[in-house]
């Protein structure tokens, strides 16, 4: 990977947690329980891979719907 791409790609990582913990204080749930429950399926669906039946490679279930 290039120069370029690298300082790229970590200034968006950057820039995305950033906002993620300027916006923790104001975040709340309704249902927390229900929100860790979701947290964890998606959590374990995002490790789900599988393999079509005309390529060799894997594939993350996330792909699918993205």
């Amino acid at each position: 990977m290039s120069l370029a791409a690298k300082v790229y790609a970590y200034s968006v990582i950057a820039i995305g947690g950033l906002i993620l913990v300027a916006s923790l204080p104001n975040w709340s749930a309704d249902k927390p329980v229900a929100f860790l429950i979701y947290f964890a399926l998606s959590i374990v669906a995002s490790m789900l891979k599988f393999r079509l039946p005309v390529s060799r490679h894997l594939l993350s279930q996330f792909l699918v719907y993205a």
